[in-house]
């Protein structure tokens, strides 16, 4: 009998490979049928860990195997990869138990005829049968690099992360920085809150927290901000976890600037566009500073997120809208802030869901890009004289970006960037006026946003 964690291990990769759900919605999925909190814990281990090394996973099974990858059932990799991952990385589990989980779920899902191959692959790593070499890192001088294919090689295949993306960031960045970008990638994220500044400050949530057994620290770039380094809070306490939000800090840093945009507003509205699942909206509602907000999201199930999101945190200054932000929004020109928090590739948080740098591919930023435009000119539409339009991604990539905005404003001459007044935020503001974070300088994730104001007609 397989173990209950390595069958819903199978079941969450299945769902992120075939496109049904995110790594993040499957391990919602995976774990409502896992009892034990240290099998829930272990499953999150396992479909993080095969998504951040799945390249260096098929490395190894390209040398164990006789078969050419290609010629590998889907089914058959996903178990594998299951096992291998266990066997390199987790030494608590007995590597028997792993290969005989994995022989047997071959039977269970239906690929008895994979399960001498899996057995023979497995125990062929177990017993060390035959050695595994993987791309050394490549000769350097100063930031050139002397051989660009071991480069790509070593990054691509031993730091796991795809090819086109390998290219394109040492064409932009060089070799430290993205030698530094993948390895920042293949890290844990730390676990970052905010409070909610209208009901208390960083550190009387500080000092709630260290009552509850949690310490924290404060965040590096984002300004109020803190980083859980001992404990869980899970722990916390159901009326602790409202007077905070769950935000990565690269984020709240885009929730900061939004914040400081509104401080010296007089009771202004916001529209919050793509506003599922509502955190953001949570932060910019509770920013200290009294504030109207209208949350707009298109599917239902994302509707039903933001509202429960809002409802959790009893959220009133705060109206929900469905729309579709790709066709003309129905408001008048009437909000002093608008926050266009666009679809997004996601390349700049692979650190955070590392299934991301497997399902994204070049091709898809024009698409993403050509979405990003539409939703930026519909939305300028409701957006006041004077008052500020905020474009914002969890990309880094050019074509998510300033590519966007360069043609926003070559369509709408009545719009300006515009420096953000947020002078603590100055060192992550580009020449361009852009704020920008990256990872390999900035030890957060890869966040854009740009700051434009409507000029009075």
């Amino acid at each position: 009998m397989t173990a209950p964690v390595r069958q819903a291990a199978h079941h969450v990769l299945t769902d992120v490979d075939r496109n049904r759900y995110d790594l993040a919605t499957a391990l919602d999925h995976g774990r409502r049928d896992l009892g034990d909190s240290r099998d829930r814990a272990l499953l999150g281990e396992i479909a993080f860990g095969v998504y951040r090394w799945r390249a260096a996973l098929d490395h190894i099974i390209s040398q164990l195997s006789s078969r050419a990858l290609t010629n590998i059932d889907d089914s058959v990799m996903r178990i594998l990869r299951v096992a291998l991952y266990q066997l390199t990385t987790l030494d608590r589990i007995p590597p028997h138990a792993v290969v005989a989980d994995a022989v047997a779920l071959t039977r269970q899902i239906g690929v008895s005829s994979a399960s001498g191959f899996v057995n023979a692959v497995l125990r062929t790593y177990t017993e060390r049968r035959r050695p595994i070499n993987f791309p050394l890192i490549p000769a350097c001088k100063n930031d050139d690099i002397v051989e660009h294919t071991a480069a790509v090689n070593y990054l691509s295949v031993t730091l796991s992360h795809p090819r086109w993306l390998i290219e394109r960031w040492l064409d932009r960045h060089g070799w430290t920085a993205t030698a530094a970008w993948v390895r920042f990638n293949n890290r844990r994220p730390p676990v970052a809150i905010r409070p909610l500044l209208n009901r208390l400050s960083q550190s009387e949530l500080t000092a709630k927290l260290r009552r509850a057994g949690i310490h924290t620290v404060p965040t590096r770039v984002a300004q109020r901000g803190l980083i859980v380094t001992e404990g869980s809070i899970s722990t916390a306490g159901e009326e602790l976890t409202m007077e905070y939000i769950t935000q990565e800090e690269g984020a709240q840093v885009i929730t900061e600037l939004v914040c400081n945009l509104t401080a010296t507003l007089k009771n202004p509205a916001i529209l919050d566009v793509c506003a599922a699942p509502g955190v953001k909206t949570v932060g910019l509602a509770c920013n200290g500073n009294p504030v109207r907000v209208v949350a707009t999201d298109y599917r239902e199930r994302r509707i039903t997120l933001l509202r429960e999101n809002l409802a959790k945190h009893n959220i009133s200054n705060t109206s929900v809208v469905q729309l579709n932000a790709e066709q003309p929004l129905p408001f008048t020109a009437a909000f002093d802030v608008i926050v266009v928090d666009a679809p997004c590739s996601g390349l700049g948080i692979l650190r955070r869901d590392p299934d991301i740098r497997w399902r994204r591919t070049a091709e898809e930023l024009k698409t993403f890009s050509t979405r990003q435009l539409r939703m930026l000119k519909f939305a300028s539409e409701a957006l006041r004289p004077q008052g500020w339009l905020v474009y914002s991604t969890c990309s880094t990539e050019p074509e998510e970006t300033n590519a966007v905005i360069q043609q926003f404003l070559s369509e709408r001459r009545d719009f300006r960037v515009r420096r953000p007044p947020t002078p603590q935020l100055n060192n992550y503001i580009e020449p361009d006026g852009f704020l920008r974070t990256l990872p390999f300088r900035d030890g957060i994730d890869g966040f854009f946003a740009a700051t434009l104001q409507k000029q009075i007609p």
